[in-house]
């Protein structure tokens, strides 16, 4: 799990302006996604996990795709989120992204059994995981 601040390899974001910020915890080569554009939108799309990546959020899911999103290749796990304690595991999958939103906020992805939100706000001290993608 990382907090917002750590994911985008940082001292102090609070400041930061709304953009994506170009570092990450990935290693060289990979990016944390981008969180303004749909591109874990995309990906699932691209797998037959939802049908719509214009709606940012909703029952999304076509052919088998919660069961299909936490499997190879995709395997998404649904590990919840800590704010100092663990809180819903096996029931909400969170990931960062590299999008600031203001002093208190970052966007991310988050997904449990019936729902997906390509575009979620939360508070930057959560800890949520991290999914890298390629450059």
């Amino acid at each position: 799990y990382y907090n917002w601040t750590a994911s985008v390899a940082s001292n102090n974001t609070s400041s930061a302006p709304r953009e994506e910020l170009p570092n990450s915890v990935c290693p060289a080569g990979w990016r944390l996604p981008k969180g303004s554009t749909k591109e874990i939108g995309l990906l699932l799309a691209a797998y037959n996990i939802i049908a719509d990546v214009e709606t940012p959020s909703g029952d999304l899911y076509i052919n088998d795709g919660f069961i299909n999103i936490r499997k190879t290749p995709l395997y998404f796990v649904r590990s919840g989120s800590t704010d100092g304690i663990f809180r819903d595991t096996a029931k909400w999958g969170r990931y960062w992204s590299s999008k600031n939103t203001n002093g208190e906020a970052a966007v991310g992805f988050l997904f449990s059994s019936n729902n997906i939100n390509l575009a979620s706000y939360s508070y930057k001290q959560y800890g949520f995981s991290v999914r890298c993608l390629a450059r």
